[in-house]
């Protein structure tokens, strides 16, 4: 048992106490350590000019460290990691080869966003390096998805990155991660921490073990795992729980299991992970992912958060729906599987009882095929308007089972079951599925706010239910030409 947390911060170990256990890792390295390198912007996770590397004990096996937005990791959050700023990016005094590559191409100019840039493309070329990959425009697109800048307009930063020589270049990991450190980390993971401050009614613990979870939770504590929702919410003093339980020092809340009936993920699975894991089995799920956030985000949010926190726009929510996806619900006496789409009784209600937490997420693996879409003022970084998921089977012209379910149309994810008995056991034609669409006024009442109207989302849930069947029926006629 210990009652502080333990960091490294570019190689020098940092211990925090009850008095900044709560503080985000943006404020404390501004305030506590003056490294004013790291940016505070938005506050929320969007622009990345809080951009810091990560490398998290839990999962040493990765040997990386990763991008996440400091504006919105509470320290309670960070126990047991190794933290790289701005600050620790050089070597010697030298700059690091993206540095001077930014500086070089201009992909700088009043130099707000640029840290955080600097880092996600670090974070590039530290991957590239290790996956033995080769640097390309959209690699350097999708790394740096998370990074806004007013000024440059992205060509000198794109530039920068494709001028890189990655043989020039020496990974964090290797320049950073020494035995001391590892050590340290070893001993200390495995013991309880326990932050009590009495003065201000704060009590933050950070369990070991399933049961001690599960004992906290009938207490009354908030429990948080990537608290990528959550961070946000505190920030903008939304949240004013004070008796935090976090998950992130219980190993086996790490697990992807990947068997011949299921691929499941638990509580502490990021979904930067679960895109990775489903990439062979459920590639349409991998790559709807691509655009569910940005990389920091995903690094450090989990599925299961997303699942708990109920939103009826959560994008992972209708493809768990209609890949009839259950998720295993343990108490301290019992362990039980609900489907998910019967967990969700009404908004933000669910089938959980007040002994319970989520544990696992267990996705089958069957003949269905996928299609997902999501709509959105922009591709990437956005919350949907609609999103639809379809969980199909076909036989030659005909659907032999299908499965619909519409997001952001009600207080839940809403499955179209009327939908899918029009059309199951019926050959694919484009009025079959015009039908369909004329019964989607009757069934959907979505709500209008300042992302769209009701009369638009009910008009997208019909475009997008036929845009299914023209790629449906358009791969059906490749086939038949093949």
């Amino acid at each position: 048992m210990r009652n502080y947390l333990l960091l490294y911060i570019n190689g020098k170990k940092h211990t925090i106490d009850k008095t900044n256990a709560r503080k985000n890792l943006s404020e404390y390295l501004r305030e506590n350590l003056n490294m004013k390198g790291t940016k505070i912007v938005c506050s929320e996770g969007d622009c990345g000019a809080c951009t810091v590397l990560v490398y998290r004990y839990a999962t040493k096996e990765k040997s990386s460290f990763e991008t996440i937005n400091s504006c919105i990791a509470p320290l309670y959050l960070l126990d047991c990691c190794h933290i790289i700023t701005i600050e620790g990016i050089e070597e010697n005094e030298i700059l690091h080869p993206v540095q001077e590559a930014i500086a070089k191409h201009h992909g700088t100019q009043c130099g707000f966003c640029t840290p955080g840039i600097v880092n996600a493309m670090v974070s590039m070329s530290d991957s590239l390096i290790k996956n033995n990959e080769q640097i390309s425009e959209k690699k350097i697109k999708n790394f740096t998805t998370g990074n806004l800048c007013r000024c440059t307009g992205y060509k000198g930063i794109i530039n920068a990155g494709l001028s890189l020589d990655l043989k020039e270049i020496t990974p964090l990991f290797q320049r950073y991660n020494t035995q001391n450190i590892q050590d340290d980390f070893g001993i200390t993971f495995g013991q309880e921490v326990e932050i009590f401050d009495d003065e201000n009614d704060v009590k933050i613990v950070l369990p070991t073990t399933i049961e001690k979870v599960l004992e906290l939770k009938s207490e009354g504590f908030q429990l948080i795992s990537g608290g990528t929702d959550i961070g946000v919410l505190l920030n903008k003093g939304y949240l004013k729980s004070n008796y935090i339980a976090v998950l992130t020092n219980i190993k086996e809340f790490y697990t992807v299991e990947d068997n011949e009936n299921f691929l499941s993920f638990s509580p502490m699975v990021t979904l930067s992970d679960v895109e990775k894991h489903s990439t062979n089995e459920f590639p349409e799920f991998s790559n709807n992912l691509k655009v569910f956030a940005s990389p920091q985000i995903k690094h450090k949010g989990t599925l299961i958060g997303n699942i708990a926190n109920g939103s009826p726009i959560g994008d992972s929510i209708p493809f768990l729906y209609v890949s009839d996806a259950r998720l295993e619900l343990s108490s301290m006496t019992n362990k039980r599987e609900v489907l998910l789409s019967q967990f969700y009784l009404d908004y933000k209600k669910f089938d959980l009882k007040s002994d319970e937490i989520i544990t696992k997420v267990k996705i089958p693996k069957s003949k269905k095929s996928f299609k997902l879409y999501k709509v959105s003022a922009r591709k990437d970084l956005d919350i949907s308007a609609v999103s639809l998921a379809v969980g199909y089977v076909l036989e030659e012209n005909k659907i032999i089972d299908i499965s619909i379910a519409y997001g952001g149309v009600a207080g839940t994810v809403y499955k179209a079951e009327k939908i899918e008995k029009l059309l199951c056991g019926k050959e694919i034609s484009e009025n079959l599925f015009k039908q369909g669409t004329l019964e989607i006024p009757n069934l959907i009442q979505p709500f209008s706010d300042h992302r769209a109207s009701k009369e638009y989302r009910i008009k997208l849930c019909q475009n997008l239910l036929m845009k299914f069947y023209q790629e449906i029926s358009q791969s059906i006629q490749i086939k038949e030409e093949l």
